[in-house]
């Protein structure tokens, strides 16, 4: 097994050091990665009203790309709230 030490010498520290420190940093990444994964992602908030879009298609019968003028938004997201049903997360 070949080590990689951070000095150009390799016998300022001993072997017990490097392999103390690559556990260190072995449990340090563990727990990032768990702390990530066990946190639900909720995303951000919905920045657009979904019964505005809805209803500008419905009663005034316009298509996506007027809506998206209208409210200042992209048509992706207008899309998106009119496949998501109204159901704001």
């Amino acid at each position: 097994m070949q080590y990689v030490y951070a000095t150009s010498n390799p016998f300022v520290f001993g072997k017990s050091f490097f392999v103390a420190q690559t556990f260190v940093c072995a449990i340090s990444l563990a727990y990032d990665f768990f702390r990530f994964v066990s946190r639900p992602h909720r995303g951000r908030k919905p920045s657009v009203d979904t019964a505005e879009i809805k209803r500008l298609r419905d009663e005034e019968k316009l298509g996506a790309t007027e809506i998206a003028r209208r409210l200042g938004i992209g048509r992706a997201t207008v899309y998106r709230a009119l496949a998501s049903g109204g159901q704001e997360t």
